[in-house]
């Protein structure tokens, strides 16, 4: 007895078993996954990251706009401000939120002041960019100075 394939005894054609299609559609459904899977992790990576460079960009911004305040009328505060969308526009609505600190320090026996920023979005995500201004006496102005910068992503 011969067994019936798609293409009949009668032409001599073999064909495929059910059987046979049956396991390469399982194959193909397997691989389909598989690369789903693997495309669906890029898009959340790249929205990570671009959510990360974009909170970087604002903690920066702000830590140039405390600095520029200028040594001597920068004050012990806290503050906060947003919320911020993608491109940094305040009041958007966006996921962002910064805040920030500066307190006073000594940096190598001279006086100091730290800065912290710290922004946060939806998802739990936060960077903080922090950074110490020294007030250089005016004898050692045309020395090397010591600047300090330093930045961590918290998850």
């Amino acid at each position: 007895m011969n067994a019936t394939f798609f293409g009949g005894p009668e032409t001599g054609d073999t064909g495929f078993s059910l059987v046979e299609l049956l396991v390469a559609l399982l194959v193909l459904s397997v691989t389909a996954l598989g690369l789903t899977k693997i495309a669906l992790m890029t898009t959340s990576g790249n929205t990570q990251s671009k959510d990360a460079a974009a909170a970087m960009v604002l903690a920066a911004d702000k830590i140039e706009e405390l600095k520029n305040t200028g040594f001597a009328r920068l004050s012990d505060h806290e503050g906060s401000d947003g919320p911020f969308d993608g491109g940094g526009n305040a009041g958007s609505g966006g996921p962002f939120t910064r805040s920030w600190q500066v307190e006073t320090v000594t940096f190598e026996g001279l006086p100091g002041k730290e800065i912290v920023v710290q922004v946060s979005w939806s998802g739990g995500d936060e960077v903080r960019l922090s950074t110490v201004l020294v007030d250089v006496p005016e004898e050692v102005a045309g020395m090397p100075t010591a600047f300090v910068e330093s930045w961590n992503q918290v998850k």
